[in-house]
């Protein structure tokens, strides 16, 4: 089971750790070099599933703060890799939000009873929590998903105005000429 843990981290490093930039040649405001929309979402979604997988796979303490860090961090790392980082941030912050609310309201509807060695169940209270779980899943699942769309849209709006002026042959016509390309 360790290789294939080596082995998957091998190759989601790899593919993360590339030098890959956005495939256009726009020139951009202050030498902003544009993100990898591929690997903000390779980071979103290698940050969120390793964690969970190796997390799962111990028994102690450490499996449960990788767990954890998977499922409530793990998504936003993508948003920090390309710059976003108030975004990382917001999700982390609704996810963590939602869980802790949830088990709030779980606890004040008796949770704790059932936690703590009362043999009563109170299923209300785990509705809640589980209600509160789901949640926080889904929200991991978007931001994971959503996390290159953000990346394109942070590079766009830091794309500078510019002009080009290339020559060009024109097939249609049998003939040279020049193209002009404008972007802002």
């Amino acid at each position: 089971m360790y290789r294939l843990t080596i082995i998957l981290l091998t190759v989601l490093l790899l593919a993360v750790s590339n030098n890959a930039y956005a495939q256009n040649n726009t020139s951009f405001k202050s030498g902003f070099k544009p993100k990898s929309e591929t690997n903000a979402f390779l980071w979103s979604l290698s940050g969120t599933v390793v964690p969970i997988y190796l997390g799962a796979s111990q028994e102690n303490e450490i499996g449960l703060f990788l767990f954890i860090g998977g499922v409530f961090i793990g998504p936003s790392l993508g948003y920090f890799y390309g710059d976003i980082p108030k975004r990382g941030l917001r999700g982390f912050a609704v996810r963590g939000g939602v869980m802790l609310g949830s088990l709030m309201i779980g606890s004040a509807m008796g949770l704790e009873t059932c936690v703590f060695g009362n043999s009563e169940r109170n299923d209300d209270g785990w509705a809640v929590v589980g209600l509160g779980a789901l949640f926080v899943v889904g929200h991991s699942i978007y931001d994971i998903i959503a996390v290159p769309f953000a990346v394109r849209e942070h590079n766009r709006s830091l794309q500078s105005a510019s002009m080009t002026l290339l020559p060009k042959y024109f097939a249609d016509s049998g003939a040279g000429g020049l193209e002009l390309k404008v972007t802002f």
